[in-house]
C-alpha cells in the first residue's frame, strides 16, 4: 500500500513539473511572438535586443 502512494505521488510530481514546463513554454512562445508583431518595440533598439536574445535561446 505504501509503496503503491509513493508511486502515485511521484508520478503526479513528474506531471505537474512536465505541465508547468509545457505552460512557461507556452507563455515565452507568446510573448516573444507579442514582441515581433508589435511594430513599435520591433522599431526600437529594444525590439533588435530581444531578437538577438529570442534566436540566441532557440
Amino acid at each position: 500500500m505504501w509503496q503503491n502512494e509513493m508511486e502515485l505521488y511521484r508520478l503526479s510530481v513528474q506531471t505537474s513539473i512536465l505541465n508547468t514546463q509545457f505552460t512557461l513554454r507556452l507563455l515565452t512562445r507568446n510573448a516573444a511572438s507579442l514582441i515581433f508583431l508589435n511594430p513599435y518595440t520591433r522599431s526600437s533598439e529594444n525590439g533588435g535586443k530581444w531578437f538577438a536574445a529570442g534566436s540566441d535561446s532557440r
